[in-house]
């Protein structure tokens, strides 16, 4: 079970990390026109980075906090059995 977490987690840190890179700092014009279709057609290009660079800070965020509570109940039931 803990391979799993472990393979999850190097996936949300690899897709923030390209999130981050093509959308936010790199600014892929292929991502941006993407974005801005799906999203909102009037969108301006800065506003389409904010929504890259939050996308790769909420998938890290999430994964921290179901680490977290994953890593709490592991230890709450590992004391329990003691």
């Amino acid at each position: 079970m803990g391979i799993g977490y472990l393979l999850g987690g190097v996936a949300c840190l690899l897709y923030a990390a390209l999130v981050g890179y093509f959308g936010g700092i790199k600014k892929s014009p292929g991502l941006l026109k993407l974005v801005k279709m799906k999203l909102n057609k009037n969108m301006s290009d800065d506003a389409a980075v904010k929504n890259f660079l939050g996308s790769s800070r909420s998938c890290v965020s999430c994964w921290s906090i179901l680490v977290y509570i994953w890593s709490n109940t592991r230890r709450s039931l590992i004391n329990y059995r003691s």
